[in-house]
């Protein structure tokens, strides 16, 4: 029988060759450090919803995930977050030079694709779109 695992802090059952995916357990951060960025998604998010992780950025600043709402790619805190399944392994981990690290599908490291995405660029979405359903039918 397999045991819990514990990722940031929560345990978690074994992925079973599933994506991360993350339930809303609270839509802003009590007293966020100064630095920290998107810590207040009451706009975004809705408690209980749950969202396919497609990405992770650990920072000074905090800890990321990467949710997509329908229309954003967005960067949320992780504690507004309940882990419901766990890490996928076809991600790609970079350190950059300041020291962040992220853990991101490849298309993500894809030169000017995060922003591009975010323009509403025409290709970037349809790349997105691709990889989403991807991601969708390993939950199928």
């Amino acid at each position: 029988m397999r045991t819990l695992k514990t990722v940031f802090g929560q345990n978690i059952k074994p992925n079973l060759n599933r994506d991360m995916k993350v339930e809303c357990i609270r839509t802003s951060l009590d007293n966020p450090p100064l630095d920290s960025i998107n810590h207040n998604l009451d706009e975004y998010l809705t408690i209980g919803d749950s969202f396919l992780v497609y990405g992770i950025r650990f920072a000074e600043s905090g800890r990321y995930v990467y949710i997509y709402d329908g229309n954003h790619l967005i960067e949320a805190p992780i504690s507004l977050f309940k882990i419901i399944h766990d890490l996928t392994p076809k991600w790609k981990i970079k350190i950059w030079e300041n020291m962040e690290i992220t853990f991101w599908p490849e298309l993500f490291y894809e030169s000017d694709f995060l922003e591009n995405f975010a323009e509403r660029e025409s290709e970037e979405r349809q790349l997105f779109s691709d990889l989403q359903l991807e991601i969708e039918e390993r939950f199928d």
